[in-house]
């Protein structure tokens, strides 16, 4: 995994606060400066996030006992819980420092949220990477492994993907169709567990009737 090098504190700072068990919070370092430090202590107050200078950081997101770092230059890092490879590092090894996701092309959206153990990343071309949990298809992978490292969501090749939105068992995007052009309308797709009524297990575009407008 990359080498951060030395830590100091960013013009744009990031604070973080609240259970920090698994590392979520993102205060331990391993490097030179500041001395090595595994802090695990939970936070009552907004505390400032050490991060390199070259880490400016754009979007942020925070899922079960992890968090994700979206920078300026279209790099994603991740730290906290890890046990089905949320963190996108390629392992399942819970880190408690900022590290960068297994990802060769630039995201400029990212989505996880609290409960879930998924997260998601969509590139500028709207290319649509996933990776974590997966037992009931939240990854819209066509089956239900869970991936170490981002992975490709094939079923949204047709798509340009504006949006993304996760729960614990399902996901949900918005997207347009590549072939259609211009002018086409956005589509709702969605994956995941359907037990009770949040979506189907394999990539399906959602539509419904609203009606007639008054």
């Amino acid at each position: 995994m990359e080498k951060l090098g030395e830590y100091e504190e960013c013009p744009m700072r990031v604070y973080v606060f609240g259970q920090n068990s698994y590392g979520e919070l993102g205060l331990s370092t391993s490097h030179a400066y500041p001395p090595p430090l595994d802090d695990t202590e939970d936070r009552l107050e907004p505390t400032p996030l050490l991060l390199p200078p070259h880490i400016k950081v754009h979007h942020i997101a925070a899922g079960n006992e992890f968090t994700l770092l979206l920078s300026t230059d279209g790099k994603v890092y991740s730290f906290g819980f890890n046990g089905s490879g949320q963190l996108g590092i390629g392992t399942n090894s819970s880190i408690h420092t900022p590290t960068p996701v297994v990802l060769e092309e630039k995201a400029v959206r990212m989505a996880a949220a609290n409960g879930c153990e998924h997260s998601i990343l969509i590139t500028r071309e709207g290319k649509t990477f996933s990776s974590g949990y997966n037992n009931y298809g939240q990854l819209g992978i066509g089956s239900q492994s869970n991936s170490l490292s981002p992975i490709l969501v094939q079923d949204l090749k047709d798509y340009k993907i504006t949006a993304a939105a996760c729960s614990y068992y399902h996901s949900i995007f918005v997207g347009v169709p590549i072939a259609a052009g211009e002018g086409k309308k956005a589509q709702v797709l969605s994956c995941g567990r359907n037990e009770n009524g949040q979506v189907p297990r394999r990539m399906t575009p959602i539509s419904w009737d609203m009606g007639p407008r008054s």
